[in-house]
């Protein structure tokens, strides 16, 4: 859809995301932000039973969980929530749908849940020259 400018995202997220990727780094804020998780060590690699039932594996799959485990593990990850890089994404996609898609204000407020008048606010301050579209 747009990217992400690196300002929007926390450190820590930014520095995973160059791990693992960033389409994993959302599946990790959206199941996790605002926590912290239990990465495995190496040493725990070598039990390849367990390890294939990790939660981080069901999320993220085999290679993303390796990397995080290598990088991280064995210890607790703070997942941040990444507040700001949501309410960014949201609202390009919001003017997106306004200006590019034609969607009445109206539409866009039941779609996201919004008052029409923070939806008419957002399309007004977001610039859709930088929407990356």
């Amino acid at each position: 859809m747009t990217t992400i400018e690196d300002s929007y995202l926390p450190s820590t997220l930014l520095e995973i995301s160059e791990l693992i990727g960033l389409t994993a780094v959302c599946s990790l804020v959206k199941q996790y932000g605002g926590t912290e998780i239990y990465v495995p060590g190496r040493e725990w690699l070598k039990s390849r039973d367990d390890f294939s039932r990790h939660e981080l594996i069901e999320l993220l799959g085999m290679d993303a969980a390796l990397k995080l485990a290598y990088r991280y593990g064995p210890g607790r990850l703070k997942i941040a929530k990444a507040d700001k890089a949501a309410r960014k994404m949201r609202n390009a996609v919001i003017a997106y749908g306004h200006y590019f898609q034609h969607k009445s204000y109206s539409t866009l407020a039941g779609e996201f849940r919004l008052d029409v008048r923070w939806i008419i606010e957002i399309c007004r301050v977001t610039p859709i020259h930088k929407l990356g579209f």
